[in-house]
């Protein structure tokens, strides 16, 4: 991680302005769909300004050792990777010792849904287990497929 010099503050802070600004197109829009007036913006532009800004700001929390999932937020080593027991509790809702049976399936009526992607530490050992920032979101999502299906 590093140190935010000026530029980087002067950065964050035009991104968040930009933030704002998207922030208030979708009051604007709200409110003119709420007073029934037709006057709604292209769908797809809408869409593409504000997960381009939405983005932006997480390559800069990203910059600063915070990865963002959903409405989460986790701090991120040297390498990429967060704590495994922080996702499990708050995204999957178990504790790290249920949710950690997931990744590589070895007890019995445990799926592996691991395969493939990184992961830092053993299950045996749950608690120093990590999982790398780009792999959370397959993760999770082999993990609620998998949920809907057999539970």
């Amino acid at each position: 991680m590093k140190k935010a010099t000026k530029k980087d503050c002067e950065t964050m802070a035009e991104n968040l302005d930009d933030a704002k600004g998207a922030l208030e197109l979708i009051k604007k829009v709200l409110e003119d769909k709420l007073n029934n007036h037709p006057k709604w913006p292209d769908p797809e532009s809408f869409t593409t300004a504000f997960d381009s800004h939405t983005r932006e700001i997480r390559k800069i929390l990203e910059n600063y050792g915070i990865f963002t999932f959903e409405e989460h937020s986790f701090e991120l080593d040297g390498n990429g990777f967060i704590e495994f027991g922080s996702l499990s509790r708050r995204v999957m809702k178990k504790q790290c010792q249920y949710g950690s049976r997931y990744i590589d399936g070895k007890l019995d009526d445990y799926p592996n849904l691991g395969e493939g992607l990184r992961f830092e530490g053993d299950t045996s050992d749950y608690h120093f287990i990590k999982i790398h920032k780009d792999d959370v979101t397959e993760f999770i999502k082999r993990v609620r497929e998998y949920q809907s299906q057999y539970t």
